[in-house]
């Protein structure tokens, strides 16, 4: 990503493929976002924007750090791990680091506490779906999102949501 690029990104705010973070810390908090990004959609996070745009910009120290903190999170605090990938971008204010996250293909995603986060807007919220994935082994013998739906009513009635798992279509 360029840094005119960048800066288009970053003038059309925060939805649900983009997120606007100051900083990152917290590795627990940071899979969550990664869990919700993988549940719902790809998306970024943009390191070193604040939540309304503007830009205070990363040091090295800070990248190093985050670099870190990104790997530990994708790989050890998400349930199956997601690979991440991070692009430094210059800014006149100082370097972004985005962190793109592709659509998984293993859902549902969850926290090392086995919850289930999706996207909603700008923001993430716990999913309220139970009981059975539609996915893969379903999916080939289904042929619309009417099917699908039935097939997931006939397996929630007869699971009575005993599973925590999503459903995701």
């Amino acid at each position: 990503m360029e840094t005119t690029e960048i800066i288009n990104v970053i003038s059309r705010g925060e939805d649900r493929r983009q997120q606007f973070k100051a900083d990152m810390t917290n590795a627990d908090a940071f899979s969550a976002e990664i869990v919700a990004f993988s549940n719902t959609a790809c998306g970024s996070i943009l390191i070193g924007v604040n939540d309304d745009g503007s830009v205070r910009g990363l040091s090295g120290a800070d990248l190093a750090r985050l670099n870190q903190l990104v790997s530990n999170a994708a790989s050890q605090n998400v349930r199956p791990a997601v690979n991440t990938l991070t692009d430094n971008v210059p800014h006149p204010n100082g370097t972004v680091m985005v962190v793109s996250i592709a659509d998984g293909i293993s859902k549902p995603y969850m926290d090392k506490n086995g919850t289930i986060l999706v996207n909603n807007g700008s923001d993430k919220r716990r999913s309220t779906f139970c009981a059975v994935s539609v996915n893969a082994k379903l999916d080939r013998s289904l042929t619309s999102r009417a099917s699908a739906l039935e097939a997931l009513k006939s397996k929630q009635a007869k699971s009575r949501c005993m599973g925590s798992f999503a459903m995701f279509i």
